[in-house]
This record gives structure tokens, C-alpha cells and sequence, in this order.
């Protein structure tokens, strides 16, 4: 089954509309009546609904089951990198990420980072694009411009899982909770953000390949590793 956007779907929803560019997409997969689609509003509902008619503008639906949190992990898991010179990979980060189950990527502004400006509506898109595609409840949300201090801040306050990639890491190993990767950008954390980042307590910093990783595939490493050892809930 294909996967559209129904951002304000609820659990008491019975019918659902689809119009606009929802509907210029379920046209390119060339829905007919009787076909069944998965909706997904983004905050963590799918639903299995059947396709019961269609005019030139839109197709109505019928909700025939709800199934909360679908293909999520079971524990949050954010993505925190410096933000990259290059546009076009760090959409492509946010593909991989989204496909990968994290449910935060924030774009940090630390000494390093590049001065991209980002056009947050272009990184959304993306973002809904691939959530649709690996059929997730979750939307993933962005940030850009976070600021480290901030970031590890919250990281202790909620007691978070923290990990760094690192040249001189150990062999990663995973704790069944909740958990924060800090990725530097090209130039990596400066002494005193890395200062900072280690100060955090119990902080566990991975060795994710043999050679030095690019910042966007050091963190797609690491979220594959996580997404391997956290379960998800198919239909």
C-alpha cells in the first residue's frame, strides 16, 4: 500500500478528503476505487483506508483501521549535526535519516559549521517525502541554527542516551533508551565544544568505521546501527 499525508487524521476520524497536492500524488499512483492506502498524520496515527470515489479534484476515503505509532521505534532518537557546506547532502541526510526512524535532526551552529542558509519548507518537503515513502506515523521535526549549549542542556535534563562519533571511539553499544548523536561538520567540533559534549556524564563516543567518515555518512552509520538494534511495528 502507498502512503499519503493527512495531517489533522485523528483517532475519531471516519472519512478523509483528499485534495491538493496530497491529491496530485495519489493521481500519479493512479488510485482507483476499491484500493486501500496507508495515511499518516505526522504525530504518531497511520490508518488502512479504501478508496470510495473520486471526482477531478479529489478522492474520498473510507478509514477501515487505526494503527498508532506505525513503523516507529521504540525510543526517540536525534540526529545533531553541524550544518554542512553542501545543500544537496544534507537533504539527502535528511532522506536516509527519516527512512532510518529518527524522529529529531537538529542543524547545529557551532564554530566549524558552514553559514548555509536553509530553507526550512524545501527541508519539510523532503521530510514528508520520505516519511511517506517508509510509511511512518512520525514526522520528523528540523531545526536549524540549534545551538550545542542548548542541545546538551536538554540532552541531560531528559537523561538521554548521548553519543559522539569519533575517530578514537570504541565499538558502538546501545542502551534501550532514549538517545541524542552529536556528528561534527567538516571541520569537526573545536576544542572547547568537544570540551563541553565530553563533560556530558556517561557520554558514549563511537568508532563508526575504519577510516574517517564525511559528517553525513558518519551519521547515517550511526542511525543505521541504532535502527538495527531497535525493533519497529509493521502492518
Amino acid at each position: 500500500m502507498e502512503c499519503l499525508y493527512a495531517e489533522k487524521l485523528s483517532n475519531t476520524t471516519t472519512q478523509w478528503t483528499v485534495e491538493g497536492d496530497e491529491f496530485r500524488h495519489a493521481r500519479a499512483l493512479r488510485l482507483r476505487i476499491g484500493n486501500s492506502v496507508i495515511l499518516s498524520n505526522g504525530t504518531g496515527l497511520c490508518a488502512t483506508a479504501v478508496v470510495q470515489s473520486s471526482s477531478l479534484q479529489s478522492y474520498m476515503l473510507e478509514i477501515t483501521a487505526l494503527h498508532p505509532n506505525h513503523n516507529e521505534l521504540p525510543y526517540s532518537v536525534h540526529c545533531a549535526i553541524g550544518t554542512l557546506d553542501d545543500k544537496e547532502r544534507m537533504e539527502w541526510l535528511i532522506e536516509k535519516a527519516v527512512e532510518l526512524g529518527v524522529s529529531n535532526i537538529s542543524f547545529l551552529a557551532t564554530r566549524y559549521s558552514s553559514q548555509t542558509i536553509l530553507k526550512e519548507s524545501r527541508l519539510l518537503a523532503k521530510s514528508i517525502a520520505a516519511m511517506k515513502q517508509c510509511k511512518r506515523a512520525i514526522l520528523p521535526a528540523i531545526r536549524t541554527g540549534v545551538k550545542l549549549d542548548e542541545l546538551l542542556e536538554q540532552s541531560v535534563k531528559n537523561n538521554m542516551q548521548c553519543i559522539l562519533a569519533s575517530d578514537h571511539g570504541a565499538s558502538p553499544a546501545l542502551l534501550p533508551k532514549n538517545t541524542v548523536v552529536f556528528i561534527g561538520p567538516e571541520g569537526g567540533f573545536d576544542e572547547t565544544e568537544m570540551q563541553k559534549i565530553q563533560s556530558v556524564h556517561h557520554i558514549s563516543e563511537w568508532r563508526l568505521g575504519a577510516s574517517r567518515l564525511r559528517a553525513e555518512t558518519a551519521a547515517l552509520a550511526a542511525l543505521s546501527y541504532i535502527a538495527s538494534q531497535f525493533s519497529t511495528v509493521h502492518l
